[in-house]
């Protein structure tokens, strides 16, 4: 993905998907990425998508708790902290992933390429 990092041993149909979702019309809203300093961020961006419903993660940043927990984008997240992400709107899905108030875990359940696979993902603070 042109001027995106890619972790090593992302399966390259996730990042060819990934492209895809980016080019199609079926993107309602992104989540990820603290919004300020004071936030706590996990370090990945997902796409939310509509038709099916499915929250695709669009970009993890080198180094960060993501990265280090082994998302990949292209993974398809299926629960955020036991939470089914199909059918959350964009808003429900940021509230699950972004708080304000601390470090934290969060529990990610994902879909690589027909595998579920159980990531805990820590948030750090952005100045850190």
């Amino acid at each position: 993905m042109e001027g995106t990092y890619v972790p090593a041993g992302t399966p390259e149909e996730q990042v060819e998907e990934v492209v895809q979702a980016r080019r199609s019309v079926r993107v309602i809203g992104r989540i990820g990425f603290a919004p300020n300093p004071d936030s706590y961020s996990a370090g990945f961006r997902a796409m939310v998508l509509t038709d099916p419903n499915e929250t695709l993660v669009e970009t993890v940043i080198p180094e960060s708790p993501a990265y280090h927990a082994g998302l990949f984008p292209g993974d398809k997240i299926e629960e955020i902290n036991g939470r089914s992400t199909p059918g959350l709107t964009p808003q429900e899905i940021r509230d699950l992933v972004l708080k304000p108030d601390g470090p934290r875990e969060i529990k990610l359940k994902v879909n690589r390429n027909g595998s579920l696979i159980n990531l805990n993902v820590a948030t750090s603070g952005l100045s850190q």
